[in-house]
């Protein structure tokens, strides 16, 4: 099951996180805010490494989220994980710290709709 971490990202920081104009500058924007995939990693899922564009990029999960909540910050940082085998569960998400995460992007949800509709609604 997909968790869709950039839902919960934008929510809490009001705005879109990795919106590219094209499938290319959408993996430019997931490099530079998760970080370039090691040589490793290539090699684990058998692509060759040299398919991507360089350069390599940090990643920057933490310092572009540096506002949010420590406990909303750790899990988003766990759940934007490009290894799926370091990436946080959907059944270990679930069991973080969410009683003090999911109302902080609830509050945010509901500022941002103010009087407009919204078509579905985060309940904590």
């Amino acid at each position: 099951m997909d968790l869709h971490p950039e839902i919960l990202a934008e929510l809490l920081s009001g705005r879109p996180i990795m919106a590219g104009r094209n499938e290319v500058d959408q993996i430019h924007r997931i490099y530079k805010l998760c970080g370039s995939p090691s040589e490793e990693y290539w090699r684990k899922i058998r692509l060759p490494s040299n398919h991507m564009a360089k350069p390599q990029h940090k990643r920057k999960v933490r310092e572009a989220f540096k506002d949010f909540s420590p406990e909303a910050l750790s899990l988003v940082d766990r759940l934007l994980a490009l290894d799926p085998l370091e990436r946080l569960t959907a059944t270990d998400a679930l069991m973080s710290d969410k009683d003090r995460v999911y109302p902080q992007a609830h509050q945010k949800l509901e500022k941002m709709k103010g009087n407009q509709p919204v078509l579905c609604e985060m309940r904590p």
